[in-house]
């Protein structure tokens, strides 16, 4: 057999991740930089989204991207847009909703904290696998699974800082898991609200402007697993998100026709929707699913231009399979995603779309102590084209505690519809001037190269 780490059982004290290769690898035997953040660890932090709980984790730093608070994810000094965020697996993705100039962290604030079971971070590029956006790296947050056995944890937190550091906040959560019908039917339900005060620096330029923006946040998550048979299940979940934001702006300096402190509303509602059906037979596994997300905001800011309608709607379908061929272990796929933005003031024809398609594939093998990773992937865009994007990452195994990794990847970031499109155009430059769409834009491609060792006692 290959010297591959899925044909080895994990230590107890190992954490198994699948985000690098989407099969199943310890932290020390993946094949990329990989950082987890587990549920235990979670519990011991004080931690209200998921940029906060990956405030300690090497290469990643949470950044604010506007002075109303909202943080990004950057992954080795590159931005949030550069940063692919995953649930599950599936692409989380609103950020066509509000353009960069006033930050959008609703992604990072749509997931409960109550519902993950870990967070996995890789460092580099892995768009060979998950196409667009991938050029720093990933977060793939893995959610709690129903089991047999009824689980129930009720928490409150209030945080209160010190003179200078924030506004007061204050966080409550429920989650219920447990069997409908024995051995058929499992279950889970999270609700979370978060509410946050506003805060105003005394060291800003503008006393009247907000440093952090008060919001107010509601989260429910609820999924069902319909155990078919050994070898089957299907899961559906459904998620809603309400997230409410009221800030006035600190537009010092400014256009002279601009105000000074624009009062900025934003409400936005998300629902999303999955249904995956997972095989296990003799010779593969395999998976199948379909997932939608709608999201509906109404932005109005006085700073933009005034009151509008944002509504973004994903649909995306996929499938995978894996298996060994040999000392070879394929893993196969393909998927199909079709956007739709409609925007009442920015876009001229009221609305957008694109479709894109992809089809990947991965190969693990290995000599002896040396593990090889080979993977590509070719996306299809209406509007861009075609981009692959190939992936070699290699590991030696030194010792049981100790490895060597390294490897080549190349990556590729997509312009999102509103970049792309003739009819769009938004106020920027703090009211001073415009962004126009181009549709000659192409997307941002990046060759990355890492060399590095592990240790794990």
């Amino acid at each position: 057999m290959p010297a591959l780490a899925q044909t080895e059982p994990a230590k107890a004290n190992e954490t198994i991740v699948v985000t690098a290769t989407q099969t199943k690898h310890t932290e020390l035997s993946a094949p990329a930089s990989v950082s987890v953040v587990t549920r235990a660890d979670l519990d011991k932090m004080n931690v209200n989204n998921i940029g906060d709980a990956l405030k300690h984790v090497p290469g990643v730093n949470i950044i604010g991207t506007n002075p109303t608070g909202r943080n990004e994810i950057k992954i080795r000094g590159m931005g949030g847009d550069y940063t692919l965020l995953l649930v599950n697996g599936k692409r989380v993705n609103a950020r066509e909703t509000l353009g960069s100039a006033f930050g959008n962290d609703f992604d990072l604030s749509s997931i409960p904290m109550a519902a993950i079971e870990r967070i996995e971070v890789i460092r580099g590029p892995v768009s060979s696998l998950y196409g667009a956006d991938a050029l720093g790296g990933v977060v793939n947050v893995i959610l709690r699974q129903a089991k047999e056995q009824t689980e129930a944890a009720v928490g409150y937190t209030r945080t209160m800082p010190t003179k200078g550091q924030g506004g007061d906040a204050n966080q409550g959560s429920a989650f219920v898991s447990g069997a409908l019908i024995d051995n058929k039917l499992l279950g889970s339900v999270v609700v979370e609200g978060y509410q946050r005060d506003n805060w105003k620096s005394e060291q800003s330029n503008n006393p009247d402007a907000d440093a952090l923006e008060k919001r107010e946040v509601v989260n429910v998550l609820s999924s069902l697993k319909w155990l078919v048979s050994d070898n089957q299940d299907i899961d559906f979940d459904l998620g809603y998100n309400q997230n409410d934001m009221d800030s006035y702006f600190n537009n010092v300096p400014r256009a002279p026709t601009a105000p000074a402190t624009p009062h900025n509303v934003q409400e936005l509602d998300r629902l999303s929707l999955g249904l995956t059906h997972n095989g296990r037979w003799q010779h593969f596994d395999s998976r199948v699913r379909y997932y939608f997300e709608q999201t509906d905001l109404m932005d109005d800011s006085q700073l933009n231009g005034g009151a509008s309608d944002v509504t973004q709607t994903n649909h995306t379908v996929d499938g995978q399979v894996s298996g060994y061929l040999g000392d070879h272990l394929l893993t196969s796929g393909a998927e199909f995603r079709d956007t739709e933005l409609e925007h009442s003031r920015n876009i001229t024809n009221g609305s957008v779309s694109a479709s894109q398609s992809a089809i990947y594939l991965q190969d693990e093998f290995g000599f002896g102590d040396l593990a090889l990773t080979l993977s590509g992937r070719l996306d299809h865009h209406e509007t861009y084209g075609n981009e692959f994007s190939p992936r070699a990452y290699a590991l030696y195994t030194l010792t049981d505690e100790w490895v060597l990794k390294g490897g080549i990847g190349k990556a590729f970031k997509a312009p999102t519809l509103a970049q792309s499109s003739e009819g769009f155009s938004t106020t920027a430059c703090r009211g001073a001037c415009q962004v126009i769409g181009n549709p000659d834009l192409k997307p941002e491609t990046a060759v990355s190269y890492e060399l590095g060792t592990a240790y794990e006692a």
